[in-house]
């Protein structure tokens, strides 16, 4: 029980009730901005995202009328990089890194929670095959996804 009492006033919770800020629990996500390059990939960090409030606040996602708090989200960058090669100078490994900002205003466009250059990594076995590659490519995007949304979210509700 007394571990209980300590882990619980040291920012851990319950999932599914983390309070967002201001005390909004009706938001309205925007689909994020992809100013990236890479097609469609607003499309993956918007619904990773979404699951992940879902999952893990008090809070309900719902349309522009009924919403208290408005999330925008801006995808900056992704960007796919050689990691390592071999002695004949095939791509071993690749890395792939994304960094984007994301905001939350209230229902007087007042921010009250954002961050700007929130940034995530993820390193990939590269192939010979373009098709593999560009497949473990996704693999690594859709990964940044779904970890930069568990830590905005976290980040969100953090009442530390």
């Amino acid at each position: 029980m007394i571990i209980a009492l300590l882990l619980g006033g040291c920012g851990y919770h319950i999932q599914g009730n983390t309070p967002l800020p201001a005390g909004i629990k009706a938001v309205h996500v925007t689909l994020f901005e992809n100013r990236s390059g890479e097609s469609g990939v607003e499309n993956t960090f918007t619904d990773l995202f979404i699951d992940e409030l879902l999952m893990k606040t008090d809070a309900k996602v719902t349309d522009e009328a009924h919403a208290r708090g408005f999330v925008t989200g801006i995808i900056r960058s992704i960007s796919v990089g050689d990691l390592t090669r071999s002695s004949d100078d095939a791509v071993l490994q690749g890395l792939v890194r994304a960094t984007m900002d994301l905001s939350m205003a209230d229902e007087t466009g007042n921010v009250v929670w954002g961050v700007k250059g929130y940034s995530d990594s993820k390193v990939y076995t590269a192939s010979s095959s373009n098709v593999t590659d560009e497949s473990a490519k996704q693999e690594a995007v859709e990964y940044i996804a779904r970890r930069l949304s568990e830590k905005l979210v976290s980040a969100m509700g953090d009442q530390w």
